[in-house]
């Protein structure tokens, strides 16, 4: 599969990147949202692991350097709005349509695609840290882990509205430690984790009762 990256410098693009690079689905592309002209190409700090997912990441390696360690072109665009005019520009250049879709974290701007981004003839593919539709918004990790002491993520192609799209393929695991990292560790790899195995071919979808709460 020909894909590109549209990603934010946030731990999870870093995860993301770092796990599709080790598993052989490298970017043809990578475009880099950053409110900096220059990035730093660094790798700092150590390799971390999810327990949940046994998967090992640098929360601290740049993408610039990810890059340029796996030889991916990539361009930076001068903003963290995701619906900026530039990032429009910048996806109508590219002539391959799948896009993994990592937004910048707060940015101050809405990581919701707005329609004149979606009618970029591009599928943006975005991995959403919950079950769906049950479990909707930016937090509910932290409600499946205190209703159902599990934590899942949802693979979909992104549609307008909060987390809209038919899930691709998902995943649930469930949490007996929960003094792990969530925020930059827990949520990347566990979201790292779905992606992959999507990219690979998996496809696996939970039917929800559908008088569950949906939360947001």
């Amino acid at each position: 599969m020909e894909l590109i990256a549209l990603f934010g410098e946030t731990p999870r693009s870093r995860a993301y990147l770092q796990g599709m690079c080790q598993s052989g689905f490298i970017p043809k592309k990578l475009i880099i949202l950053s409110a900096e002209e220059d990035l730093e190409s660094e790798s700092l700090g150590e390799m971390k692991e999810c327990p949940l997912t046994e998967i090992q990441f640098n929360p601290k390696q740049s993408l610039a350097f990810t890059s340029n360690e796996f030889k991916i072109p990539f361009e930076i665009v001068t903003t963290l709005d995701p619906n900026d005019k530039s990032v429009e520009e910048a996806l109508k250049l590219e002539t391959i349509s799948t896009v993994i879709y990592s937004p910048p974290r707060n940015s101050g701007f809405s990581s919701i695609l707005k329609t004149h981004i979606l009618n970029t003839d591009k599928k943006f593919i975005h991995v959403h840290p919950g079950i769906t539709p049950q479990y909707k918004g930016s937090t509910v990790m932290y409600y499946s882990l205190l209703f159902d002491g599990k934590v899942g993520a949802s693979v979909f192609c992104l549609e307008e509205g909060l987390d809209e799209g038919e899930p691709l393929h998902q995943i649930e695991l469930e949490v007996k430690d929960y003094k792990l990292n969530f925020d930059d560790i827990g949520d990347s790899t566990i979201r790292s984790l779905a992606l992959i195995q999507y990219l690979k071919g998996q496809r696996v979808r939970f039917i929800k009762d559908s008088e569950e709460q949906v939360f947001h």
